[in-house]
């Protein structure tokens, strides 16, 4: 007997299975809504707490002593962190990138430019000496590159190529 009045209400579902699925979707569509509302809602602190003190926020400065604090302290717990992992530094290349590039330190946008010149350079340098064979010594320059500047496309193309298997000319 439940067979049968299991299967009559399923026969029944599936005949109006369009007004099933829009009544699934009205009520996701409400839930959501619901949960969106609770989320950007705004509840007032109680009136018996004391007051908020106001925060003041200030832009550090490369050479205001706060700033170096808080630099250092950041630094030092990532440092701390790297050694827990591995205490060989050189051999993670995750500490040599952090002491290259070390992103506590606010750069100068001459500086950043200047960075970027040099990293030019020595591109320049690395392809100009891949086109001559000296492929170890091109590899070296772009492994700096890319340790200055990990997101360099023109190194990395560069290094693939050095990876890639040299293709024979055909003789005619």
């Amino acid at each position: 007997m439940n067979q049968e009045k299991l299967n009559e209400i399923l026969q029944l579902l599936l005949k109006r299975l369009d007004l099933v699925v829009t009544g699934a979707l009205v009520l996701l569509m409400v839930v959501t809504g619901w949960m969106l509302l609770q989320e950007q809602g705004f509840t007032a602190p109680p009136l018996d707490d004391p007051p908020l003190k106001e925060l003041a926020l200030t832009i550090p400065l490369p050479n205001h002593e706060r700033s170096k604090e808080i630099k250092n302290k950041a630094y030092e717990e990532v440092e701390t962190a790297l050694i827990q992992t591995d205490p060989d530094l050189n051999k993670n290349p995750d500490a040599k990138r952090l002491i290259v590039n070390n992103m506590f330190t606010i750069k100068s946008a001459a500086e950043t430019e200047a960075a970027r010149e040099e990293n030019n350079k020595k591109y320049n340098q690395a392809e100009r000496l891949f086109s001559e064979g000296n492929i170890d010594a091109a590899r070296k320059l772009v492994d700096e590159i890319l340790l200055n500047d990990p997101a360099n496309r023109n190194a990395q193309e560069l290094k693939a190529r050095f990876d890639a298997p040299a293709t024979p000319t055909p003789t005619p």
